[in-house]
């Protein structure tokens, strides 16, 4: 929080310019295939639209409320029909992604002068918090995560080091339970807790 986070230029682009130009194209290109997809040219990935193309989805593919989960909002619906493969749902996630995510961290990026930092703040329920940057919640899952991830560098006489947990919270629930089956999935080097967590939880239909 003190140092906060070095910013170099974007891995592949000359310039911070040249790689949110790059975005916006992206951005444009995701658009457009889903109208493309749907048929609607006046369909963007502004959230007041989503209702509006969980609706005409429905009725494109003939998605029942069941598939498309009646109990979650039309943001997860929307994530859940891109999970399986409908094409236009994946265009919408593709650039709500980057409109919503990347482009907002271009823009602070180019704006840090080299030097990005966040506040963080304790949440009631005992997580790490920030206000101004969510340095925690940096995109990571698409190709411009990518890009965006590859400016962040350690300032002069440091290193960066990336570590991660494999499945930790799963892990301390075996070794607080006891239970036979978490501990045997956890204890699998070839396997996947979660994927066999959710087998049991769903009666082997996991995805």
């Amino acid at each position: 929080e003190r140092r906060g986070l070095s910013i170099g230029t974007p891995e592949g682009f000359p310039d911070w310019a040249e790689a949110r130009r790059h975005f916006v194209a992206q951005l444009g290109q995701h658009e457009a295939r889903l109208r493309a997809e749907t048929k609607c040219e006046f369909l963007s990935c502004d959230t007041e639209t989503l209702p509006v193309l969980l609706r005409h989805l429905r009725g494109l593919y003939g998605i029942t409320p069941a598939y498309a989960g009646r109990h979650l909002s039309a943001k997860e619906r929307i994530a859940r029909m891109a999970a399986y493969e409908v094409p236009a749902a994946r265009a919408l996630v593709a650039a709500r992604g980057i409109k919503l995510g990347t482009l907002k961290w271009a823009d602070a990026m180019m704006r840090s002068n080299g030097l990005l930092r966040g506040r963080s703040m304790p949440p009631v329920n005992g997580r790490i918090g920030y206000r101004l940057h969510d340095l925690q919640n940096l995109p990571k899952r698409s190709p411009e995560a990518t890009i965006l991830r590859s400016t962040v560098v350690a300032p002069p006489g440091h290193l960066l080091v990336n570590a991660d947990y494999d499945a930790f919270e799963l892990r301390l629930l075996a070794a607080i339970s006891g239970d036979d089956g978490l501990i045997s999935a956890c204890n699998d080097p070839a396997g996947d807790a979660h994927s066999a967590n959710a087998d049991v939880l769903l009666g082997g239909r996991s995805p």
